[in-house]
């Protein structure tokens, strides 16, 4: 299990399987179909198979200190099964449910996941797909279900999407945008999209990389790196123009040594802290512009 260490997550998730808690809590469920509730049984059926398997391979408490464990953990032959489990656990077979009911092609994005440890290692290495937040405090479950319909129509639209950067960057689109994020559009920009479409995210991030308009270090992005940069809730022409004025306006900070600043730095050099200007925004820019311009 070269996945797992000690100080992993997935070791005290192993530990403490008897745990498990299956269902929706707090959340207003949508009403199954017939073939809404076999798709929850068969995910149910394939949970409470994984949990009995996973719970009797792992080492008893008074062999946690010895060569048993070590080799528990040096092993990986267990990890097709655990990425599947802490995925379905985390999802619940009736989110999973409620998605696939909605058509045949759903309940195959479901099963197309399932059916490729690789890819749900490296979904879960990079934090898993986004829970849409229910109330104050509280989160539904992650949802894998949207995170495959958005991760297939990028492949679908790109050739490239399907090794390398391109398919981590894919991937890092699909499961942060796997709940929809609210677009922060000019004010007076009343037609814009509510909310960011991940395919055209991904594709602005490609062309711009192929352009050379991105960070030399782009292509060494992990999945969940790449996450932290396609987040953000501004246009796609926002970005494009954010990355134009720091080429043009301050190029020293692009260069700057200090990696963690380069592209943060401008707050501290063009930005000072207050609203008291807020009133000079122009309703034609973005927010972002908006900051930028009030200095």
């Amino acid at each position: 299990m070269k996945l797992i260490n000690k100080s992993h997550p997935f070791f005290y998730l192993l530990l403490f399987m008897g745990m498990v808690s299956i269902g929706l809590a707090n959340e207003e469920m949508t009403p199954l179909s017939q073939a809404g509730q076999k798709i929850e049984t068969h995910y149910s059926n394939q949970l409470t198979i994984l949990h009995k398997d996973l719970k009797k391979a792992v080492p008893s408490e008074s062999e946690t200190n010895g060569a048993k464990l070590k080799q528990f953990l040096a092993s990986d032959k267990l990890d097709p099964k655990l990425v599947k489990f802490v995925i379905l656990e985390k999802a619940t077979p009736r989110a999973l449910a409620e998605f696939g009911q909605l058509g045949e092609n759903h309940f195959s994005l479901l099963e197309s996941l399932f059916n490729d440890p690789k890819l749900m290692r490296q979904i879960l290495v990079a934090d898993g797909a986004r829970a849409q937040r229910m109330g104050r405090n509280g989160y539904g479950p992650p949802q894998y279900g949207k995170a495959m319909e958005i991760y297939s129509k990028i492949k679908g639209s790109c050739k490239d999407a399907s090794a390398g950067i391109f398919q981590r960057l894919a991937l890092a689109i699909a499961l942060e945008h796997a709940v929809p994020v609210v677009q922060t559009n000019p004010a007076e920009d009343t037609n814009a999209p509510e909310t960011v479409d991940p395919v055209k995210r991904y594709h602005h991030y490609k062309k711009a990389y192929l352009d050379g308009e991105l960070d030399p270090t782009f292509k060494n992005l992990s999945t969940w790196d790449l996450r932290m940069v396609v987040n953000g809730d501004e246009p796609d022409e926002t970005l494009a123009w954010g990355r134009e004025m720091l080429r043009n306006y301050r190029p020293d900070h692009i260069y700057n040594e200090n990696f963690g600043w380069r592209y943060v730095a401008i707050v501290g050099s063009d930005v000072k802290y207050g609203s008291g200007d807020v009133k000079y925004d122009r309703p034609e820019l973005q927010k972002y512009q908006n900051i930028l311009m009030n200095g």
